[in-house]
């Protein structure tokens, strides 16, 4: 056999946190920052997020959602054992 590059121990290393022990729990605490990112999008391409508010206003909040969204995101991706998500 051949040696394996880093680059397929990185890759099997992510595979194994996903599927291994509380891998569920770190891909749904992570994921569920996304898809409220993807839902202030439509809700602003919709003229669904807070629509009596100025454009301006609305684009501003939004990108509000969005960066506290990723910093929630990366927090709890980053520090799932330390706030004891994987049991």
């Amino acid at each position: 056999m051949g040696r394996v590059s880093d680059e397929q121990r990185r890759s099997d290393r992510r595979w194994a946190d996903w599927t291994s022990s509380g891998g569920p729990v770190v891909l749904a605490v992570t994921r569920v920052p996304v898809t409220f990112i993807l839902y202030t999008l439509e809700g602003l391409c919709k003229g669904e997020l807070y629509p009596r508010l100025p454009s301006a206003a609305r684009y501003v909040i939004a990108g509000i959602y969005i960066a506290v969204s990723l910093v929630v995101a990366v927090y709890m991706h980053l520090e799932d054992e330390a706030i004891g998500t994987l049991s």
